[in-house]
């Protein structure tokens, strides 16, 4: 099953504690056999990238990025 979670912030490289317990939930849902991707929702314009954070796939963007993701 492919899951696809909204967050308001999660960790990167330097800023590792960002909702670190969605991290770990995500951790465990992969351990069940789901296919998780986060995006964090940015406020205001920002052009959306993409990251991995310990091999979870990140979409950071604004609304109209997550809209286009789905």
């Amino acid at each position: 099953m492919n899951v696809l979670l909204l967050t308001n912030m999660y960790p990167k490289e330097g800023q590792l504690y960002r909702n670190a317990f969605i991290h770990q939930r995500i951790l465990e849902y992969r351990k069940r056999g789901l296919s998780v991707t986060v995006f964090v929702l940015q406020h205001g314009p920002a052009p959306a990238h993409s990251y991995k954070f310990e091999g979870v796939d990140v979409i950071e963007g604004g609304a109209a990025d997550f809209f286009k993701s789905g």
